[in-house]
């Protein structure tokens, strides 16, 4: 008796789960974000995450993130917390220096540039 014995390769072709990690602090948001804008200049090989460290990122004007951050070539880009981690964005100025003026009445200098 004869028997045949057919191999058959099968090929799969996977997406890639590969990102490019960006992780900023409220000190370094900034300068992350014009690496991130820079390289976005170049063609764009894998997912890019820009991970957010806890704390409060206090904002002289509204953060602009516009058509620039936009992933291409397939891939995406996001913007979120670090695990664990609480990002807040303020633009909220603190208010200083109170004196009371009398009984239930106070005043602050405020520095509105």
């Amino acid at each position: 008796m004869k028997h045949t014995l057919t191999a058959l390769a099968l090929m799969l072709a996977l997406p890639s789960f590969a990102q490019e990690v960006y992780d900023a602090t409220p000190e370094t948001l900034h300068k992350v974000l014009s690496q991130v804008q820079k390289r976005l200049r170049k063609p764009q090989r894998d997912d890019i995450v820009i991970r957010l460290a806890g704390g409060t990122y206090q904002l002289a004007k509204p953060l602009d993130i516009d058509q620039s951050f936009s992933g291409r070539d397939g891939h995406t880009v996001t913007l979120c917390a670090a695990e664990g981690q609480t990002p807040i964005f303020s633009g909220g100025l603190s208010v200083t220096g109170w004196q009371q003026v009398n009984g239930r009445l106070w005043k602050a200098p405020l520095d509105c540039d």
